[in-house]
């Protein structure tokens, strides 16, 4: 198994647009900021998840790499990225930004 940092999974919270729109200013407000009161919990929960994951593995014999100069994967893709550019910019922009 190899760790190269080049996912991260997200924890997304959804409401639809129809309750959303039911709610009063109030609720909506409360709910945002129970949005933001829950990431601490939910990075601390993933990472022992990842944890407890990375342990089974383990256990079960695989061999974990850690990547740590992603400088070579870098320079691999460049030329597709390169070649994308102007067909997916909105998207490479905003994982640039997350840098």
């Amino acid at each position: 198994m190899i760790v190269d940092q080049h996912q991260r999974v997200p924890e997304v919270l959804l409401i639809s647009k129809l309750t959303w729109d039911k709610l009063s200013e109030a609720d909506r407000k409360l709910i945002k900021q129970a949005a933001l009161d829950s990431v601490k919990t939910q990075r601390e929960e993933w990472t022992k998840f990842e944890k407890d994951a990375e342990a089974k593995v383990k256990a079960a014999g695989v061999n974990i790499v850690q990547v740590t100069d992603l400088k070579p994967w870098k320079e691999a893709v460049k030329p597709m990225i390169d070649k994308y550019r102007n067909e997916y910019k909105e998207v490479l922009d905003a994982i640039e930004k997350t840098k």
